[in-house]
């Protein structure tokens, strides 16, 4: 039986080592919190009656790879991000996670992606206009 706890709190790291954002680092580590005092036979319980995702903090992702856990195997979704990492550094590109922006599950997979050697930071505009907003003049 694996710690459920310990796999959570290190994808979070990997999701944050990969420039993820922040609700998504935030989510594994508020389940890793609310599991913290439990013990891996209430988890299995708790899994197998399907009640994790009634704990506060604790969602379908965080719930499916915890039962991973207490089932004795590295959840997929930290495998995916480990497998990333490594790739990354056998070739030695930074990697992060590419999204294609079709809205679509793939939009998530991890992938080695160099990152632009002259990327500068745009310059906001403000107070940028916006449409539909009164106009009033004296």
């Amino acid at each position: 039986m694996r710690d459920a706890v310990a796999d959570l709190r290190r994808i979070a790291f990997l999701l944050e080592r990969a420039q993820e954002s922040t609700y998504r680092v935030r989510a594994f580590r508020t389940a890793a919190a609310a599991l913290r005092g439990r013990s891996a036979e209430e988890l299995a319980r708790l899994h197998a009656a399907g009640g994790l995702t009634d704990l506060k903090g604790v969602g379908e992702v965080t719930a499916r790879c915890v039962g991973e856990s207490v089932a004795g195997e590295e959840p997929v979704y930290l495998r995916r991000l480990e497998d990333a990492v490594a790739r990354a550094d056998a070739t030695g590109i930074p990697w992060r996670r590419r999204r294609c922006g079709c809205g679509s599950p793939c939009a998530g997979t991890a992938t080695a992606t160099p990152t632009p050697p002259t990327a500068a930071p745009r310059s906001p505009r403000w107070p940028r206009p916006r449409s539909g907003w009164a106009t009033t003049t004296s």
